[in-house]
Formats: structure tokens, C-alpha cells, sequence
């Protein structure tokens, strides 16, 4: 009872008397309390629920607010400084819990991966895919080979062919305009390592029984959600919970964390890429299961899936 009165108060207009509350009651901070653990009677290492409660500390504190901007902008900032200031303005170095200072340095070091891994997926986006890069041109015939095995193509670049494939062209490379190189990236991380999924997907956009959806169109407008999800703060919470199986491949030892390890940032765009092959299986058994009459529908179905992952992923 008192567990669900206290979440109820966090997350209501109440929030700030119940903070000003729990300070003259603890003679704690907010962020003092949650890297300390809630069991006084032993200190808490760092973990995915605690780096969950200490990211939203962050971005609801108004006296932190100038500080953390660049943190929730999603930008690359430098953990050091801001640690310190927030040392600083909150006073952990008089508090008794051993771990308050190192659990605020590694809540900070998680949200530095999560805002890096962001920032590349950013980068592929505004990548624009050019006939004149080989490992471009290699990357789209990937995706041929992979959803197509054993076909081959009559004509090398342009072709009707690639309509097989849900492009509305000739030229793939055009589809891929608003969401850049990360559109044919994910795409192909489908066809790779889900290849059995992304098969039966594609054989459903072309099954004459169920309405038409262009299959790698589709798979841009997936793409570009899943960048709004993430732009939203909503996917802090999926990727702090695959945190400990990222570290697990941490070597570089520096106070920026993980985040300085290309291993870990790979493997975080894998979490990511994970979640987009997710979400367009789940939209494959969506459409099938409303039985649109034909491709009208797609915008109210789309909107209603984007509306339940939303609630399974709500914002920080």
C-alpha cells in the first residue's frame, strides 16, 4: 500500500511536496535517496531500476535543469564535469552511503551510452545512400540476396524488380531518402539475423489474401518510429535493462564508461535494431489480423500500433 502511495505521489502534481517531504524526513535529496537503495540497512549497487528512477530524477529536477539539458537533448556530454556539479549542487559528499557517488557517476556513464548509441543511429539517418560508395551498393545487395536467395536480378541497379521488395520504384535508393542509410541498415539487420521473419513478412505484403503494404516503405515508416520513440526518452528504460550484457563488454576503463567502447556502442544499435525487427513483426500480425480492405488502411492501423507501443514504452 505504501510502495503504490509513494509511486502515485512521484508521478502526480503532488510531486514536488512529496519531495520537499522525504528531504526534511531523510535530510536526503532525491537523487542522494535513490543511489543510496531503498533498504537502509544496506547500500545498493547500481542497477537497471535505479538507473531507471535516477535518469527521471535527473530530468524532473529544476535545480538541475541547465546542467542536464545536453543529457536530455541526447547529446554527447562529459560525464566528469557534470558529475561534479551535481555533487555540488546537491551536497552527496556529505552523505554516508558509500555508493551515492558512485551510483550517480554510473547512472550518468548509462545515459552517456544511451545518447552516443542515439547520436550514430542520428548519423546513418543523414547519411545518404550513394551509388558511388561500394560498401552502400554491397549493403542493398545484402538485401536482395537475403530476402531473395537464389534469384537473381535482370538488371544490376535499376529495375521493376526491386518492387518484389516493396520499393515504389525502380531506384531503392530513393526510398530511403528521409530516413537515410539507417533505413536499408535495419532493414537488411531484418533479412540477416530474423531472416525466416522478414521472409514471411515480405510474403505477406504480396499475398494476394490479405490487403497489400509495400514491404520496404513500410519498414522506413518502422525505422522513423522507432527514432521517435527514442527522441522521446522512451527507450532509456529497454536499453538500461540489456545494460549489465553491454558492459559485459567494456574494456576501455574510461570515467566516460561504456560509451567509449565500440563494442558496447555496437552492441547497444543491436538493442535497438532488436526492437525495430520487433516492432514491424508485430505490425505484420497487426495488419493481418485487422484484414484491411487495401492499402487505405494503413494509416489508422499504423497509428493505433504506434499508440500501443507507446503505452508499453512510456516516456522518462
Amino acid at each position: 500500500m505504501g510502495h503504490h502511495v509513494s509511486v502515485f505521489l512521484e508521478n502526480s502534481q503532488l510531486r514536488p511536496l512529496w519531495k520537499y517531504m522525504l528531504h526534511l524526513y531523510t535530510g536526503r535529496s532525491e537523487i542522494a535517496r535513490i543511489c543510496a537503495g531503498s533498504d537502509p540497512r544496506q547500500e545498493a549497487q547500481h542497477n537497471a531500476v535505479m538507473g531507471m528512477k535516477c535518469a527521471k530524477s535527473l530530468k524532473l529536477s529544476v535545480q538541475l535543469a541547465e546542467l542536464t539539458k545536453p543529457v536530455f537533448a541526447l547529446q554527447v556530454f562529459s560525464v566528469l564535469p557534470l558529475k561534479n556539479a551535481i555533487i555540488e549542487k546537491k551536497g552527496l559528499l556529505k552523505d554516508k552511503a558509500r555508493l551515492v557517488v558512485p551510483n550517480v557517476t554510473h547512472s550518468l556513464q548509462s545515459l552517456r551510452l544511451i545518447n552516443v548509441v542515439y547520436q550514430q543511429l542520428v548519423s546513418s539517418k543523414n547519411a545518404i545512400f550513394r551509388y558511388d560508395h561500394v560498401e552502400h551498393v554491397e549493403l542493398l545487395e545484402s538485401l536482395w540476396q537475403f530476402l531473395k536467395p537464389g534469384v537473381v536480378r535482370s538488371h544490376h541497379r535499376h529495375s521493376k524488380e526491386w518492387g518484389e521488395l516493396g520499393f515504389q520504384g525502380t531506384d531503392p535508393a530513393t526510398d530511403f531518402r528521409g530516413m537515410g542509410l539507417l533505413g536499408l541498415e535495419q532493414l537488411v539487420y531484418f533479412a540477416k539475423h530474423y531472416p525466416s521473419q522478414a521472409i514471411h513478412l515480405l510474403d505477406l505484403s504480396n499475398d494476394p489474401n490479405v490487403a497489400y503494404f509495400p514491404f520496404a516503405a513500410t519498414s522506413i515508416n518502422i525505422t522513423a518510429f522507432v527514432l521517435q520513440l527514442f527522441h522521446e526518452h522512451r527507450l532509456h528504460g529497454y536499453l538500461l535493462a540489456r545494460e549489465d550484457q553491454i558492459l559485459l563488454l567494456d574494456s576501455s576503463l574510461s570515467p566516460e564508461g561504456a560509451s567509449e567502447d565500440a563494442a558496447c556502442v555496437a552492441k547497444g544499435l543491436e538493442y535497438v535494431h532488436d526492437l525495430y525487427c520487433e516492432l514491424y513483426t508485430d505490425f505484420g500480425r497487426t495488419w493481418k489480423a485487422k484484414q484491411p480492405k487495401d492499402l487505405m488502411d494503413f494509416p489508422p492501423i499504423f497509428a493505433e500500433l504506434k499508440a500501443q507501443w507507446m503505452a508499453k514504452y512510456p516516456a522518462l
